[in-house]
């Protein structure tokens, strides 16, 4: 594969009818969907008009497109690879390559041993992304014992989950995104050895958002290279990313959060299936396939509190219809579930 990147004035740049770009002097590329995005964010196109014009008036567009080049002169960086523009980003954008990502973090995870395991890895259009899980870090959550019998049966439901304890390793969720879509992350992952599902725990870990130093406007394009002051950068970053993969693994930490979880095990669901049904599209968005597939697994589990709807959610992210990217999206709404305080939780639980 061939990547080049390019700092470039938007004046220089021109697309064409063939949905290709021309960079002054540095030659035409053809350009990716998420490319197609960006330059459409760019030039205030709304998303929708640029999707037909693309499709059924591609010269309108690239006339709508190269109006707005002129009119809004910035410099902005183009990445390419393999001949085609694959993002279309800010002067300020600080590249993250997911082969910097591998260089600093791969070692680290072979010097765990113990079994460390990479449960899954993909690279998509969009992201990188390596789940890792160590068996060395594992806790049982205890399933809080229901004190009334007659708490056992939720409006709608029938209660079949059986007490039995649950075994959960440690991981961790790596990601990066080299085409702007969202900042380097270091994630915490929780492990359910008895259905091998696993939920990502939002707002903690490492997250290094791509902006950089602010550089001049160019005046012709121009292809990026690192400087002193960029490797300086990167290697303080990849000591970063070292120290918080290996931070990700202390015991002392994964076992506070599986306290926290073992929480959410007690804490029931007090809808009925069509409340809770509009609850969870409201809350999280869901579509109806996703929605329906949730409950379904729900109701399958017999579990109806916040760890069971937890568990469905990542239940259902194991779906063969699902993509990477949309697996890994419920598993971390499934994470952020269980860390729903008592007061967010109660507004889905309880009946209106």
């Amino acid at each position: 594969m061939e990547s080049h990147d390019y700092k470039s004035p938007t004046a220089a740049l021109r697309m064409d009818g063939n949905s290709v770009l021309h960079l002054a002097g540095k030659g035409s590329f053809g350009l990716t969907p998420i490319a197609h995005d960006q330059l459409g964010q760019h030039a205030g196109i709304p998303s929708k008009y640029y999707d037909r014009m693309l499709a059924e008036a591609p010269d309108l567009l690239a006339d709508n497109v190269n109006h707005w080049l002129y009119a809004n002169p910035q410099t902005r960086l183009v990445r390419t690879l393999d001949g085609r523009v694959r993002a279309f980003l800010s002067n300020r954008y600080r590249t993250i390559d997911n082969w910097q990502v591998a260089e600093a973090i791969l070692p680290t995870l072979i010097e765990q041993g113990n079994g460390l395991r990479i449960e899954s890895c993909e690279v998509t259009d969009k992201r990188l992304y390596i789940k890792v899980v160590s068996p060395k870090n594992e806790a049982v959550i205890q399933r809080k014992k229901e004190e009334n019998a007659a708490d056992l049966h939720p409006a709608g439901w029938t209660r079949t989950v059986a007490d039995e304890n649950i075994v959960v390793q440690s991981g961790i969720v790596i990601s990066n995104s080299e085409v702007g879509l969202h900042s380097f992350k270091i994630e915490p992952l929780c492990f359910i050895l008895a259905c091998y599902n696993g939920a990502i725990i939002p707002k903690a870990g490492m997250r290094r958002y791509h902006i950089g130093r602010h550089t001049d406007d160019a005046e012709m394009p121009f292809e990026v290279f690192a400087d002193d002051t960029r490797q300086a950068d990167d290697l303080a970053l990849a000591l970063k990313m070292r120290d918080t993969v290996k931070a990700s693994f202390d015991q002392a930490t994964f076992l506070q959060l599986c306290d926290t979880m073992t929480l959410t095990t007690g804490r029931k669901i007090e809808r009925g299936p069509e409340s809770l049904s509009n609850a969870i599209e409201e809350v999280f968005g869901f579509n109806d396939t996703t929605k329906d597939g949730v409950l379904k697994r729900l109701i399958e589990s017999g579990d109806y509190t916040q760890w069971g709807l937890s568990n469905a959610v990542t239940a259902y992210a194991q779906d063969t219809a699902l993509d990477y990217e949309q697996s890994t999206d419920l598993e971390r709404t499934g994470g952020e579930i269980l860390m729903l305080p008592v007061d967010q939780w109660s507004k889905i639980a309880k009946a209106a």
